[in-house]
This record gives structure tokens, C-alpha cells and sequence, in this order.
């Protein structure tokens, strides 16, 4: 009773909500795809942001007066949604560079081949029986 507890504080018990431990590495797998996915996402968005600041700054400047008032506001709302795209751009972007890189597309090549070899573990490990090979009454 006193392993089982210490397996659990150091995380080696899986309980039955995190399943096989290579769900684990498949959602770790997958927060890498995600991350690449969506930063570029977000720089695209981050872009499109920037032209559109351009575009009312052009309409401030070269515009008519009168609507100044509904520029400024849509410019402090377009720098509130680049400001949006730019954080998580900034904070995954260590991740992906790396991942991006040549010696991250290696290293996640090799976890991928490793969450194949896990998965066909566990799915052996899940199936096996023994067969005896001694039989009392003989």
C-alpha cells in the first residue's frame, strides 16, 4: 500500500483516466502539430493586423474629420487582436523553431517511431495469456 503511494506521488501509476501511457506522448505529440499549426495561423493573423493598423492610420491621416472617433476605436481594437496573435506567436516560438529545425524534425520522427513501438507494447501487454506448461494431474 506504501509503494503504491509513492508510485502515485512520483507519477508512475497511470490511473484510468490518463489511460496507456502513450496517450501521454501522443498529446504530447500533438501539442507539437497544434502549436506549428497555429502559430502560423496566428502570425498570418498577426500580418493581417498589422495592414489593417496601416489602413486606419492611412484613413487618420488622409481621411475626412469627421469619423475620426470610430477610427480611433477601431484601431485600439485592431491592436487589442494583434496584441492577441503576437502573445501566443511569442511564446510558442521557441517550440516550433525547434521543432521546425532540422534536428527537431529528427527528434520528433524518433518520438513518433517510439509511440508506435509503445502502442504495440501495450496492445501486447493487453492481449497476452499464459498457456501452462505443467499440468498437476499428469
Amino acid at each position: 500500500k506504501i509503494l503504491k503511494l509513492i508510485e502515485k506521488q512520483r507519477g508512475l501509476m497511470m490511473s484510468k483516466k490518463d489511460g496507456k501511457y502513450s496517450v501521454k506522448l501522443a498529446d504530447f505529440l500533438n501539442f507539437i502539430a497544434e502549436s506549428i499549426v497555429e502559430y502560423s495561423r496566428h502570425e498570418r493573423e498577426c500580418k493581417a493586423q498589422e495592414d489593417l493598423t496601416q489602413d486606419i492610420l492611412h484613413e487618420l491621416e488622409l481621411g475626412p474629420a469627421d469619423n475620426k472617433n470610430k477610427l480611433a476605436t477601431k484601431f485600439k481594437n485592431t491592436r487589442k487582436e494583434r496584441r492577441i496573435h503576437k502573445d501566443y506567436c511569442e511564446i510558442h516560438e521557441a517550440l516550433v523553431l525547434f521543432f521546425e529545425s532540422q534536428e527537431g524534425k529528427i527528434i520528433r520522427n524518433r518520438l513518433t517511431e517510439i509511440l508506435g513501438a509503445m502502442r504495440k507494447q501495450e496492445q501486447h501487454k493487453q492481449n497476452r495469456y499464459y498457456v501452462p506448461r505443467f499440468k498437476e494431474d499428469q
